[in-house]
C-alpha cells in the first residue's frame, strides 16, 4: 500500500464528488475495506509528513514561518486557534498537534462517513467508508461546518484559495472587529507561484481580485514575507 499525499487526498475527494475524470490523470484508484485500526491510520497519516508532494521535503520543514509566528502571537494574546481545510479531517487531525500545536478537536475538514458494526466476538468495530459526509469542506460548507463543529464565528480567518472566500467574508460579518487575511502564493523562487483555486468550485474571478473588491488584507509571499520557511529549512 502506497500512502497518498495531502494533495492526492484532495484529488480523491474531488473524484468522490464529481466522478472519475481526466483532470488529474489518475489511471486508477484502489479501495481498502475492513475494520478501522485507528492507531494504524494515525501512524500512516504521520508517515505522510516525510514528504511534500511537489517539493519532496519533510513536511515538518515546510511550515510557513509567518504562519507559525502568527499562531504564536495569537496564543500569547490568549486567542484560541483552529485549522480549517478542504482536505480530509482525519488526515489533518492526525498531524495538527505535531505541526502546529492545534488539537484534533479544533480541526474542521472534509468528513468521511464511518459505520459501526460488530466483530464475530461481538465487540464494536468501526469501518471507514468511501462516502463523504455533506460534501467537500469548501465554499459555503466551510462556514456551516465551522459553526456546526466549533460553534463560533472566527474573529480572524486566514486562507489562500477561492474555497476560503465565504469563510473570509464571514470573519468580517460579525458585530465587532474582524480580519480576513488572504495569502497570495506569488513567490516562485522561495516557494511556488500559482493562482490559488478551489479544488471543487468553479472560479470565474481570481481570488486576489475578489480580495481587492471585498476589502480583505492580502499578504504577498514575494513582497511581504521576509522569510517563507524557518531558518535552516528551504529558505
Amino acid at each position: 500500500m502506497v500512502l497518498a499525499s495531502q494533495a492526492q487526498h484532495g484529488m480523491w475527494i474531488t473524484e468522490v464528488l464529481h466522478g472519475t475524470g481526466t483532470a488529474y490523470h489518475m489511471p486508477f484508484a484502489m479501495w481498502f475495506d475492513g475494520p478501522l485500526d485507528r492507531e494504524a491510520m494515525l501512524a500512516a497519516c504521520r508517515a505522510v509528513l516525510a514528504r511534500h508532494p511537489v517539493l519532496g521535503h519533510d513536511l515538518r520543514r515546510m511550515r510557513y514561518l509567518p504562519m507559525l509566528e502568527l499562531i504564536d502571537e495569537l496564543r500569547r494574546r490568549e486567542f484560541t486557534g483552529g485549522m480549517v481545510t478542504g482536505g480530509g479531517a482525519d488526515f489533518l487531525r492526525a498531524i495538527s498537534t505535531d505541526l502546529y500545536g492545534v488539537p484534533p478537536e479544533l480541526v474542521v475538514g472534509t468528513l468521511i462517513e464511518h459505520e459501526l458494526g460488530r466483530t464475530d466476538a461481538g465487540a464494536p468495530e468501526l469501518r471507514r467508508t468511501a462516502r463523504l459526509v455533506g460534501g467537500a469542506n469548501e465554499g459555503p460548507a466551510k462556514v456551516t461546518n465551522i459553526q456546526t463543529q466549533l460553534g463560533r464565528r472566527p474573529l480572524l480567518a486566514a486562507g489562500n484559495s477561492a474555497g476560503d472566500a465565504e469563510m473570509l467574508d464571514w470573519a468580517l460579518a460579525g458585530p465587532g472587529p474582524g480580519l480576513a487575511l488572504l495569502v497570495d502564493h506569488d513567490d516562485a523562487v522561495r516557494e511556488l507561484a500559482y493562482a490559488s483555486e478551489s479544488a471543487t468550485l468553479a472560479d470565474t474571478e481570481s481570488i486576489t481580485a475578489v480580495a481587492a473588491r471585498r476589502g480583505w488584507t492580502v499578504a504577498s509571499m514575494a513582497t511581504d514575507w521576509e522569510m517563507v520557511f524557518p531558518a535552516g529549512q528551504r529558505s
